[in-house]
């Protein structure tokens, strides 16, 4: 990806045990917004026999999410739907039109034998698109290559009367990119990668501090701003979301007096009675842990549980019965508030 490039590389073996390597490179031109380029190799490592590559535009798969951009893999009643379509031995093209904001597009796309012996054949429309499929040889040691240019033209919304002029504006976008060739595109777009990084880091490099790096540079990274509020926003509420209410009973033994003692004392029966709505292993590891003074290796050893079991037990307990208890000590102010 530094050098603008997007590559993968596969090794296919068929089920006679056959081997071919394959290797994909894509690009998308930053100074042509309109312009997908890619270029795709399939050498032969021990196979010999015919191949047929099959290229076409399908205008019928659903969109994909990608990430946790909301913008990308969105999908809306009606959407694109596919208009005309056509196909020959120079070049294949769909046009597409929205449901509702009449917004036209027209994918084209065009190819180029660069490496090995390979012959357009067939060239058709299909129910959900175009194909166009090149046909050839490999041995052992040989390969084939072909380069595919795929252009785009737009209208803004509302614009189906300009559909028209769409064809022509991507058939320009595929003649400029073939004139230039794929190595030519791939030199343009890390040269202008490379400007944008470094414009970017320009940005916020006379800065003092790191804070201020960051925000000088922001403009050259608007796009993600959103991302990263959301992200921020997302991190507080789920520390807010993670955050329970529980009561500090280390004191009580202190706290279980009589009814008759003084008001700011909690009456014995009524603790019980909240212990009540504990589970008896929670009650359990909460008589050992603030009655008994086990400590918590003490009361997994004496259950033979782990102690984070144990610590979940007791966490358990604390948050039921924080409401009980805190509700009490609001009632009188004469008592120190319990620790959260």
């Amino acid at each position: 990806m530094r050098r603008g490039l997007f590559r993968r590389t596969l090794r296919w073996r068929s089920a006679s045990g056959q081997t071919l390597d394959i290797i994909a490179e894509r690009l998308a031109a930053m100074d042509e917004p309109g312009l997908l380029a890619m270029r795709y190799q399939v050498i032969s490592v021990d196979y010999q026999g015919p191949i047929t590559l099959e290229s076409s535009i399908d205008a019928g798969k659903a969109p994909v999410e990608q990430g946790d951009d909301p913008r990308i893999g969105a999908q809306i009643e009606g959407g694109l739907h596919l208009v005309a379509s056509h196909a020959d031995e120079r070049s294949a093209w769909v046009m597409q039109r929205t449901t509702h904001s009449d917004i036209s597009l027209v994918c084209a796309q065009r190819h180029r034998v660069i490496e090995g012996d390979l012959a357009i054949g067939a060239c058709m429309p299909t129910p959900r698109g175009v194909v166009q499929m090149f046909s050839g040889t490999l041995a052992p040691g040989q390969g084939v290559s072909i380069e595919k240019n795929v252009g785009y033209a737009w209208t803004a919304p509302g614009g189906g009367s300009a559909a028209v002029r769409l064809h022509a504006l991507a058939e320009a976008v595929l003649d400029r990119a073939g004139a230039m060739g794929f190595p030519a595109l791939l030199v343009q777009t890390s040269s202008v990668g490379l400007f944008l990084i470094l414009h970017a880091f320009a940005s916020g490099g006379a800065a003092m501090t790191g804070v201020e790096a960051i925000s000088n540079g922001v403009p050259a990274f608007r796009p993600v701003e959103w991302k990263n509020a959301r992200n921020t926003l997302c991190r507080h509420f789920g520390k807010q979301s993670r955050e329970v209410d529980t009561v500090d009973l280390a004191d009580v033994p202190d706290r279980l007096v009589k009814t008759s003692n003084k008001d700011a004392g909690m009456p014995a029966f009524e603790f019980y009675h909240w212990m009540a709505f504990l589970y008896s292993r929670e009650r359990e590891a909460l008589t050992l842990r603030f009655i008994e003074q086990w400590e918590y290796h003490e009361i997994a050893a004496a259950q033979s549980i782990p102690i984070g079991t144990v610590q979940w037990r007791v966490f358990s307990a604390k948050r039921k019965l924080a409401p009980h208890l805190k509700r009490v000590e609001r009632n009188d102010n004469s008592v120190t508030p319990i620790a959260a």
